[in-house]
């Protein structure tokens, strides 16, 4: 099903991003598109996919994992954090538009998964070892070291 779903979006997107995003290997998918997979190795890659995620929520029910969120910037001012702050370089500008744009796509095709019943799919990776997304501060943060006291 998350094979068909990547074929049939493939235009719309780019094929990295899909198998990304519905946690498949590309390899897999092309195997599955030229019809090199067998019907067994489909059904043993849904299994361990599903025992994985199953065995991943009884180790976070049990305290023994957790999905962390880190920032390296205060969220809420303090009196500690500078008012001033320097404006943005060109390629700062540049990076965030890009980081701007990359979300947009994630959020297009995040709707396009949920209207085709891969809510689970949909949602960002928060497990240990999957690439997150970073916020970008709009302001260059001043270096500590840096500051006169």
């Amino acid at each position: 099903m998350k094979y068909e779903f990547i074929r049939n979006h493939a235009e719309e997107f780019d094929l990295n991003d899909l198998c990304e995003a519905l946690v498949v290997h590309r390899s897999g998918y092309t195997r599955w598109r030229d019809g090199n997979v067998s019907e067994r190795k489909l059904a043993d890659e849904i299994i361990i996919d599903q025992t994985t995620s199953e065995a991943l929520a009884r180790l976070e029910q049990a305290g023994l994992v957790a999905p962390t969120t880190r920032t390296s910037r205060p969220l809420i001012p303090t009196e500690e954090t500078p008012t001033t702050l320097k404006p943005l370089s060109a390629d700062e500008k540049t990076a965030l538009q890009q980081a701007q744009s990359q979300a947009q796509r994630q959020l297009k095709m995040a709707n396009v998964l949920i209207a085709a019943d891969f809510e689970q799919e949909a949602r960002p990776p928060t497990r240990a070892g999957h690439q997150t997304t970073r916020s970008r501060p709009l302001y260059r943060q001043p270096n500590p070291k840096n500051r006169s006291n």
